[in-house]
């Protein structure tokens, strides 16, 4: 059970009201219903009942109630009481922590003098521009596109690090698992898991519509890389995210294969200008600075293979 799952449902609890809850906590009301129903599996119980018309709290959902208002408002009050020096950065990364690339720059961060703390929140996909915009984190690692930038992050200052090429997850029982590369005219026939975010940002990741103008076909979204895998070999879809991922998120009965007639994605550290402080300043420098020592590392490793 996470906190933040606990404040989605407590939300819910207050309005009665799916589309007001999800305002109040500054996510879609896809990613508040999916938060509800993996706390409800855990808990192996209905927390809500929902009709065309209205929401009510079960008597398990009463009670949670009561729970959670305790739970987070002692949170509050530890976050208040407990002194820290420094200012505290509230950093987001998605699924489980953040690929490699993620976790340097954070390490890097908590290894300068005076730097302060820095508070992680592992958020979905579709969480990190709306709590960007909202204030709830200072900064958050994201995926932009190559060319241009998605509408959600449209008011956010934006970072690029480094390019993190596609790839395509399948299951090893998959009919395209032996293939050592494919290209997007070989995923038309076959459904994929997307990512639960924007139409445009969605799009972009499963590649649609593709080159010879089809439709892409989806069954299921994903929050995070961890539900995207599961989804995948659960299912047999297929799903598109980065190599990073595929690396960090391993599992013996997926593999990934490089989609090599697209673009790259660019993995960029956003934040929000509005907030800007010497902490955010530092962040982002160092951020800098890492990713161009990477890509130093990486021209000395071309040059030399």
């Amino acid at each position: 059970m996470k906190l933040r799952q606990l404040e989605y449902f407590l939300a819910v609890a207050e309005e009665l009201h799916f589309s007001r809850a999800a305002a109040k906590v500054n996510v879609s009301q896809s990613v508040l219903s999916r938060q509800i129903q993996a706390l409800e599996a855990e808990l192996g119980t209905s927390l809500l009942t929902r009709t065309s018309r209205d929401v009510k709290l079960t008597a398990a959902g009463d009670t949670l109630r009561v729970h959670a208002r305790r739970i987070l408002s002692e949170v509050h009050e530890a976050k208040s009481n407990v002194a820290v020096s420094g200012p505290v950065l509230r950093v987001a990364t998605y699924g489980t922590g953040g690929t490699p690339i993620e976790k340097k720059v954070v390490d890097a961060y908590r290894g300068v003098a005076n730097s302060g703390r820095v508070e992680i929140l592992i958020l979905d996909w579709g969480e990190v521009a709306p709590a960007l915009s909202s204030g709830r984190i200072e900064l958050g690692f994201v995926a932009t596109p190559l060319k241009g930038r998605f509408s959600v992050h449209r008011d956010l200052m934006i970072e690029r690090l480094r390019l993190d090429p596609r790839v395509v997850m399948v299951r090893n029982d998959h009919p395209l698992a032996k293939r050592q590369q494919l290209r997007v005219e070989d995923l038309v026939p076959y459904p994929v898991v997307a990512p639960d975010c924007p139409p445009d940002q969605r799009d972009w990741w499963i590649v649609n519509p593709r080159p010879g103008g089809e439709e892409a076909t989806y069954n299921r979204v994903a929050g995070n890389a961890g539900e995207l895998l599961e989804a995948v070999a659960m299912t047999g879809d297929l799903s598109i995210t980065t190599a990073a991922v595929a690396a960090t998120y391993v599992r013996p009965d997926v593999r990934a294969i490089p989609l090599v007639d697209v673009d790259a994605a660019v993995i960029s550290l956003a934040w929000n200008s509005a907030l800007d402080s010497p902490a955010v300043r530092d962040f982002v420098r160092i951020a800098k600075r890492h990713a161009e020592l990477g890509r130093k590392q990486q021209k000395i490793t071309d040059r030399q293979s």
